[in-house]
């Protein structure tokens, strides 16, 4: 289907646009937000288009032209967060990952001993992280907790390598950012998005241009540690990571 036929189907109630990941669409494309105004505002529509985006929470407190658009369109867009698993969530899908309901609620019983494991668990990625440890030894310790946290932090970093971002970055050099903006939160209660942003300029490798500069910089803010504070400045997502970091 051509994108001219694609639109007609949106703008009269036809069909449903699904996209996952906006920080990657943002990357390929700066026209995004001009482009999903166009639909809106099409005058040969019958409806509004329905138009479902997934977006790393991080991406409110740094993209702006975000900000922007959900303010205005504040009547027409909704914004729905994803709740942390609670205890019923954990113990289904660890019943399924180890094998059993009985050893589902034995590493169930073993994040309540430990609650900074318990509340990292929350979610769903350092869940599975957790459960694949368990399985592997099904007693908790204090080395699980660091072993994941920083067998989660390497993850993460990979993952956003693997999406095509962060490229011309160390490894070393996006950890001297995190650990910066981990002191940063704990000590001011937050991290304002220009601040993430001059301490990710001064991690980059001297040779890198302008634009390309800019480019990474974003980048660098909205690394799936983070979150959205309610003042609208970085926070962690997870407190555990935050301390680990500091």
């Amino acid at each position: 289907m051509d994108r001219q036929s694609f639109n007609w189907r949106l703008v009269h109630g036809l069909g449903t646009w699904l996209l996952d990941g906006l920080d990657e669409i943002l990357e390929r494309d700066n026209r995004f937000f001009d482009d999903l105004e166009d639909l809106m505002t099409d005058p040969s529509g019958r409806t509004l288009p329905s138009v479902v985006v997934f977006v790393r929470d991080s991406l409110f407190a740094t993209h702006p032209n975000l900000n922007d658009f959900c303010a205005e369109y504040e009547n027409e867009v909704a914004v729905y967060r994803l709740e942390p698993w609670q205890e019923q969530s954990k113990l289904e899908f660890a019943s399924i990952k180890l094998g059993s309901q009985k050893e589902g609620k034995a590493f169930v019983q073993s994040l309540a001993e430990r609650p900074a494991i318990d509340e990292l668990a929350s979610t769903p990625y350092y869940c599975e992280l957790f459960t694949d440890e368990f399985a592997e030894d099904l007693r908790p310790s204090d080395d699980l907790e660091i072993n994941v946290l920083e067998q989660g932090l390497k993850r993460i970093i990979s993952r956003e390598r693997d999406k095509g971002l962060l490229t011309g970055i160390t490894d070393e050099g996006i950890r001297e950012f995190v650990e910066f903006c981990a002191v940063t939160n704990l000590m001011e209660g937050g991290v304002p998005a220009e601040v993430a942003h001059e301490m990710a300029a001064v991690v980059m490798p001297d040779d890198v241009a302008d634009d390309e500069l800019h480019k990474l910089v974003t980048e660098m803010g909205q690394i799936a540690l983070f979150s959205q504070g309610t003042d609208g400045n970085l926070r962690f997502a997870q407190e555990a990571l935050e301390h680990y970091l500091a």
